[in-house]
């Protein structure tokens, strides 16, 4: 049972060394930045490329002391072939006054040719961790590291982009309508607009909302909702829900001769929407929302549907 076991263990080892193709990587080649980060990020893009389970890294030996000079072209070939690895990657950080630009390429070493290759600007030594994170996740892949960025990997660099480190907040407006179902009205649709007080916590985004709808039905009301994003990148769907308070208004027909009617209460709502860049310093929402109240007017509990866009700075 053991030598089973044994057995077992040895050749899933196999089959998983395998899976990872070798790729070949002599260092970043480092143009005005300090030789002394050489060794370190190189090692780091090691750890996370071989963690992501696609590639295995292989570097140079480390020497005793000293940068590691870059290898021509043709000697990363010959090293990668020595190496029995059917693909190499060279890059290069090179830094221009407090902008450091950091690229990557990968060849296949049987032809020697170029088929991928990435690039992104950090502003700080803080911005290598996750532009590195990135890079290694992108590697050989059809999408731009760029666009594989999520909430938690943003650099500084992209000065239009909020770093979502920590819980922020935007105001934000927005214009939309609502469809009511109470009977004795001519027209159950009203437009309307609202403003809104942000703060995205990265797993949950709290909102508090004004909003004013006119039409045969007026609907005016105050909430707190509570989102959840499904994913933690730039553009995610979400689903969440509310409590607020507010009031109906409500003009009959013609045919009903009665006078206009309120009342006014709690209502709940459920919302599902998307939201698109939501790392950009402007965001745009779409949110559809169903919504009760906990009155009645005219012996009926209101309810509707509604729909808005919003855009928050």
């Amino acid at each position: 049972m053991k030598k089973l076991i044994l057995l077992f263990t040895l050749a899933l080892t196999c089959i998983t060394s395998q899976a990872q193709e070798k790729v070949y990587f002599p260092y970043f080649e480092m143009i005005n930045v300090h030789g002394g980060y050489q060794y370190s990020t190189s090692k780091l893009l090691k750890t996370y490329i071989d963690n992501a389970g696609r590639y295995q890294l292989i570097l140079p030996p480390k020497q005793a002391e000293g940068d590691y000079f870059p290898e021509t072209f043709a000697e990363t070939r010959e090293n990668a072939i020595a190496q029995g690895a059917p693909f190499f990657l060279t890059g290069e950080m090179n830094a221009l006054e407090d902008i450091m630009i950091v690229s990557i390429g990968l060849y296949r070493t049987d032809d020697g040719q170029l088929i991928w290759s990435d690039l992104l600007k950090a502003a700080s030594l803080d911005d290598l961790d996750p532009i590195l994170i990135l890079l290694s996740k992108a590697v050989g892949t059809k999408t731009k590291a760029s666009q594989m960025e999520d909430i938690y990997s943003v650099s500084e660099f992209e000065t239009n982009e909020l770093t979502k480190k920590d819980a922020s907040s935007t105001f934000g407006i927005y214009i939309g309508g609502i469809h009511t179902f109470h009977p004795n009205v001519q027209n159950n649709f009203s437009s309307g607009f609202g403003a809104k007080i942000s703060y995205d916590l990265r797993d949950l985004i709290l909102d508090l909302n004004g909003e004013f709808y006119f039409g045969d039905v007026d609907v005016l009301d105050f909430n707190l909702s509570a989102l959840y994003p499904f994913t933690q990148g730039r553009k995610t769907p979400f689903v969440g829900g509310g409590l607020g308070y507010g009031s109906h208004r409500i003009t009959h027909n013609e045919a009903s001769f009665a006078p206009p009617e309120n009342s006014k209460g709690l209502l709940g709502y459920a919302h599902a929407g998307y939201i698109f860049s939501r790392t950009s310093n402007v965001q745009l929402r779409a949110t559809v929302t169903a919504y009760s109240a906990m009155y009645r007017l005219q012996r009926e509990v209101p309810f509707g549907m509604g729909f808005n866009l919003a855009l928050s700075f």
